[in-house]
């Protein structure tokens, strides 16, 4: 792990400290909106290590934990997008990226997605990688946070695959 960037930080407009690291050195920016949990620098383990010198190859690569992931601070639990919007700009600024690529995977999504229609003017194109724009059940927040009063949420509750007391709607 000798070729690990330095974990740099920065300020969101709240004073929230957020991670990030830079590596690579090709003519494309490219940042990451990593959903990682842990420390970014076990990314640098193999087989993240032969990613990050790929992307080397042709982009300066900026990995960015999110508020409440790994040495980030704040609240992962935070969802309100205007401020995971804000925390981007606050990284993009930081490392002088005026319209970079966004990549995101997995629940990063969530917020580059809707950053991209937002920001225009900062995004230069996305990579989305087995990731959403948002959620289709709307009991999906309650059943996240453990709520268990109705039968969307009985996880003993049997019943046939075709009957469901949790519409499907779409926002």
């Amino acid at each position: 792990m000798s070729d690990v960037p330095e974990t740099h930080f920065t300020r969101s407009a709240d004073g929230t400290s957020l991670a990030y690291l830079v590596s690579g050195s090709g003519p494309l920016d490219l940042v990451l909106h990593c959903g990682f949990p842990g420390p970014l620098e076990l990314l640098w383990d193999d087989p993240g290590v032969r990613v990050a010198r790929r992307l080397g190859t042709f982009s300066r690569t900026v990995w960015f934990q999110g508020r409440g992931l790994g040495p980030s601070g704040g609240d992962a639990g935070d969802r309100r997008r205007e401020v995971h919007a804000g925390d981007l700009v606050a990284v993009l600024d930081a490392v002088g990226a005026e319209r970079p690529a966004l990549a995101a995977w997995n629940t990063s999504g969530l917020i580059v997605i809707p950053f991209s229609v937002s920001h225009r003017e900062r995004v230069s194109s996305l990579v989305l990688m087995d990731t959403w724009a948002h959620y289709v059940r709307e009991d999906f927040g309650r059943r996240a946070h453990g709520a268990t009063n109705d039968a969307c949420n009985d996880p003993h509750r049997r019943r046939p695959r075709s009957a469901s007391p949790c519409p499907r709607k779409s926002y």
